[in-house]
């Protein structure tokens, strides 16, 4: 399916500086833009190129997977006779990942039917999964190609989820951890080291794949967790039930400190120089974007009339990608 640039005019304006007043200090070395689109957008990653991913409302008034790129916005369509896709990652070579509606009558519609792609060069390919039929979702690439996802065995809620990875279209089932029925795989390095999580006994548990072995990462007793994302130094990024950003380091488990006055902390991503962004509820103030460097937490600054903010994705060079809450949810970027 060919790209469909839309011509929105796009401006990477430098809007006037917010800082979030927030106990600590605030990472105020970084500059907060607005990314373009026709309405509702929301940006899940940035990679070294500045090239962002992630859903917006077209025109037509379906919402899209999106890439800004050099200055436009660019539509990137859905699967053939799907309606609804969003893009989740995208890596330095500019191959996007994600999931989009499908065909409703080449699938099970029970829970939807989603398919995992793959876009590059212009053309989205439909990753399938496991079983065609049932849904599967691509949550991460690495600069190898390698994709992290889960695809369902059945339609919900007689199937479980398994945690896969493709190479092309080419799919491999990561193992399933002793007593787990769902596994879902969320993160993937260049090492082709995938971390993701487990339910078990009733719990989410995380979990990394790492050379064909399946390792449960520590968490204080009793907690549910999940780890999301995996940098080439094997750092590992999740969230708890317990409402703290998580950061596993050499298998040893951190618990990231809230900024204070916040209510809740999740972290998103981590970039190869250990710099890790997220977000935090803050009891005044509702989502603050977060930014944790040396495990330190600092609120990320806001733009006049932004409100509420979130950071999903960082680039090497400390650039974050998310959304802010401006008269509507609007993609955002934090330039260094």
């Amino acid at each position: 399916m060919d790209a469909r640039r839309l011509s929105v005019r796009f401006a990477w304006l430098v809007v006037c500086v917010l800082a979030v007043i927030a106990p600590g200090h605030a990472a105020d070395d970084y500059t907060p833009v607005q990314l373009d689109s026709p309405s509702f957008a929301f940006a899940f990653d940035i990679n070294n190129h500045r090239q962002v991913v992630g859903r917006a409302t077209m025109p037509s008034g379906e919402t899209h997977a999106a890439l800004w790129d050099e200055g436009q916005l660019v539509d990137l369509g859905t699967l053939p006779g799907g309606t609804y896709s969003e893009a989740y990652a995208i890596n330095d070579a500019g191959q996007i990942v994600g999931w989009s509606m499908t065909d409703q009558s080449t699938c099970t519609a029970f829970d939807g039917c989603w398919h995992a792609f793959l876009w590059e060069n212009g053309t989205m390919t439909d990753l399938g999964g496991l079983d065609p039929r049932f849904q599967s979702y691509a949550y991460s690439i690495n600069n190898r190609g390698q994709i992290a996802g889960a695809s369902a065995t059945a339609d919900y809620p007689f199937g479980y989820w398994r945690a896969v990875t493709w190479l092309g279209e080419h799919l491999t089932e990561l193992g399933l951890p002793d007593s787990a029925t769902d596994v879902l795989a969320l993160g993937i390095n260049s090492r082709a080291t995938a971390v993701g999580y487990a339910y078990i006994n009733g719990r989410d548990a995380p979990v990394m794949w790492s050379q064909g072995t399946i390792i449960q990462l520590p968490v204080p007793a009793g907690t549910s967790a999940q780890a999301s994302k995996i940098n080439d130094a094997g750092q590992v990024i999740g969230r708890s039930g317990a409402n703290h950003a998580l950061l596993w380091n050499d298998g040893e488990l951190t618990i990231l400190p809230n900024p204070a006055w916040a209510a809740r902390s999740e972290a998103h991503d981590i970039n190869n120089q250990g710099v890790i962004v997220g977000d935090s509820l803050m009891i005044s103030t509702g989502m603050i974007a977060v930014r944790w460097v040396n495990g330190s937490p600092s609120a990320l600054p806001r733009a006049a009339g932004w409100t509420e903010s979130y950071a999903r994705g960082v680039n090497a060079r400390g650039d974050v990608a998310g959304a802010a809450n401006i008269n509507g949810t609007r993609a955002v970027v934090w330039l260094k």
